[in-house]
């Protein structure tokens, strides 16, 4: 808010430099007395939270795959008065100059070069209207003798976090959980249905593709069964699994009784 109403003022000055004036700036309150000297003043009315464009998430995106964490951005509005109390006929100039300069403020690029703007993201300035009843109640409030003012709106100040969280990574791929539930169920021999044994088959060859070789004999002998190639290990290893059904009297297929052939000089 500082380097705000400091970049308006600072702005404000120049503007006054350039076209031969002497006349004054400065932030600061509405005295009940009177004011001490004959100046311009900007007097902050009010802050407001724009809710619109708040963000509804703590993340940060700084690029296509990574992040951070953060608190949101607090995005600001900020209500000024600008008073002149100069004698009545300059303060009458000067308000009619501060509402002529303003006006331009896109086009001076001296107000987007001022250091102060680097912490600011985004900020537009837009004349209120007040009714005569908001405008006697202002004054009213602010307890001092009504001189010629303009009412400002300056919108958005945005306040970031000052210090982020370590960048973090964004997700590209899921791996299914080894103890998926459909795998879980085949290991404690429940029957699938044939929906779940093809989408069983599904996980099975992604986790495969993915040169997990971490398969129960369950779930190699669902694959086996299925047609689809083992490699040596699983092979040895399903076997294995196997000859110890046939033992407990197991009921085997004709490809199931190859399998053990062709690997029975391991055992």
């Amino acid at each position: 808010m500082r380097a705000t109403l400091n970049t308006i003022k600072s702005y404000l000055e120049q503007k006054f430099i350039t076209a031969g004036c002497n006349w004054q700036v400065k932030l600061g309150p509405i005295e009940k007395e009177g004011q001490a000297e004959e100046d311009l003043l900007i007097t902050l009315l009010r802050v407001e939270e724009e809710t619109s464009v708040k963000q509804p998430t703590a993340f940060h995106r700084t690029s296509d795959i990574s992040g951070h964490y953060a608190n949101p951005d607090v995005c600001l509005n900020l209500y000024i008065l600008i008073s002149s109390h100069a004698s009545y006929e300059v303060a009458l100039k000067q308000i009619n100059d501060i509402i002529y300069y303003l006006n331009s403020i896109y086009h001076e690029e001296n107000l987007r070069d001022n250091d102060m703007m680097k912490s600011i993201k985004k900020l537009s300035i837009e004349l209120q209207s007040p009714t005569a009843e908001q405008y006697n109640s202002l004054w009213q409030t602010l307890g001092g003798k009504v001189v010629p003012c303009v009412i400002y709106k300056v919108r958005m100040i945005t306040i970031s976090a000052v210090e982020p969280s370590n960048e973090v990574k964004l997700i590209e791929k899921v791996h299914v959980d080894r103890k998926s539930p459909l795998r879980l169920k085949m290991e404690q021999g429940k029957t699938l249905t044939e929906e779940e044994a093809e989408e069983l088959l599904n996980v099975l060859e992604e986790i495969k593709k993915d040169g997990i070789l971490h398969f129960s004999p369950q779930e190699l002998r669902f694959l086996f069964g299925k047609g689809k190639a083992l490699n040596e290990q699983e092979q040895a290893q399903l076997a294995a699994y196997l000859i110890g059904l046939r033992e407990n009297n197991g009921i085997l297929s004709a490809e199931e009784e190859n399998l053990i052939s062709t690997h029975i000089n391991n055992y």
